[in-house]
């Protein structure tokens, strides 16, 4: 039984610190972060005025998800060697 409370006490701790650990922000940010990030792509382009279209317009998860979609063309393009493809487009082209 004083096993079974000292692990008891020390998973409740180590989730303690783990929570402790993580800023709010980040956290309040996961919560309002919820979307679904697509795209449609017309001639091997991404049709800039389909990005993020499954989230309803103007709601909080919709200008997250086109202000990600952003940062995720430059990531894509910055790991690609060919900077004439989809993503290096959207990085130079697409801005929320």
């Amino acid at each position: 039984m004083d096993i079974r409370y000292a692990l008891g006490s020390t998973l409740a701790l180590m989730a303690g610190l783990a929570l402790a650990a993580t800023p709010k922000y980040d956290h309040m940010q996961a919560e309002g972060n919820r979307y679904h990030l697509d795209w449609q792509e017309r001639n091997g382009e991404i049709a800039y005025d389909t990005v993020c279209s499954a989230n309803k317009q103007g709601s909080i998860q919709y200008r997250n998800c086109r202000r990600d979609a952003q940062v995720m063309f430059r990531e894509r393009c910055n790991k690609s060697d060919d900077k004439s493809n989809k993503w290096c487009l959207a990085k130079s082209r697409y801005f929320p």
